[in-house]
């Protein structure tokens, strides 16, 4: 899903991304992320201004890297001036790689049909 929203993010207005890998060929993710963040600033005044929403997710007893790098990119996107992206992070306690998908997919049905 980041990479979707990353390089094209017209295709949905709403991303989902649970316990996304970003650790995943040397944290590649992170070279889209700036492309994007950079190019959003650049037209920072288009149509779609904040309609388009990201949550993210990840379980607390998932592994450093996969938590860290949710972390990470929740806060550049956060602290990013300019992309008007709308942004959420939940952090599920007590929760696994797998375990954490059962609450993460609750929200993200519930976001849906309450129009993201």
């Amino acid at each position: 899903m980041l990479y979707t929203l990353f390089t094209r993010s017209e295709m949905f207005q709403y991303y989902a991304a649970g316990s996304p890998s970003v650790w995943w060929k040397n944290h590649i993710i992170y070279t889209y992320l700036d492309t994007y963040m950079s190019e959003r600033a650049a037209v920072q005044n288009n149509a779609r201004q904040g309609s388009t929403r990201l949550f993210i997710g990840v379980g607390s007893e998932e592994p450093e890297g996969m938590v860290g790098g949710a972390e990470y990119v929740y806060q550049k996107l956060q602290n990013g001036v300019g992309t008007n992206l709308q942004t959420r992070f939940a952090h599920y306690q007590d929760e696994s790689h797998i375990s954490m998908l059962l609450p993460f997919l609750s929200q993200v049905i519930r976001d849906f049909r309450n129009g993201g």
